[in-house]
């Protein structure tokens, strides 16, 4: 399962996350925008790949993307006055490395793996909707989310 996670969202249980099946973003020209999503497999499997194609819409663009693997400290209970428990990100990690590493990649099944990407609006580009696509794949699969911008 592929989903995006809004801003503000945390993962509140192993396994199981607030996530919605569209990545939804606005900005204005020139601006870099931020967003984050997360895999969680129903078996074990190994991720390969996660790649964004670009946006299409009135003029279509690359968009500059960076996508990298938020790595995750799991706390049990509260540990602090923020009350944050659950899969709270610690580290962001580049997604070569992430891949290059098989402990890194190999996920068992019900586990998160949560990704930040970002993206360039270049200053050139006219007003309107645009979408792409994200697309993970795992050994055996191919996940796709939407993202509007």
């Amino acid at each position: 399962m592929l989903k995006a996670l809004k801003k503000g969202t945390r993962i509140a249980k192993y396994g199981s996350y607030a996530g919605e099946d569209i990545l939804e973003m606005s900005g204005a020209r020139g601006e870099r925008l931020f967003g984050q999503f997360a895999f969680t497999p129903s078996a074990e499997t190994e991720i390969k790949s996660v790649e964004f194609d670009g946006f299409f819409g009135k003029k279509n663009f690359p968009a500059g993307t960076e996508i990298e693997w938020a790595a995750c400290v799991k706390l049990n209970k509260a540990s602090c006055s923020y009350g944050l428990e659950g899969e709270v990100p610690e580290v962001l990690v580049p997604l070569s490395r992430m891949l290059s590493e098989r402990s890194y990649s190999r996920i068992a099944r019900g586990e998160n793996r949560v990704f930040c990407c970002s993206f360039t609006i270049p200053r050139d580009c006219g007003r309107g909707e645009y979408t792409g696509r994200l697309v993970l794949q795992t050994e055996s699969a191919a996940y796709e989310m939407e993202v509007r911008l």
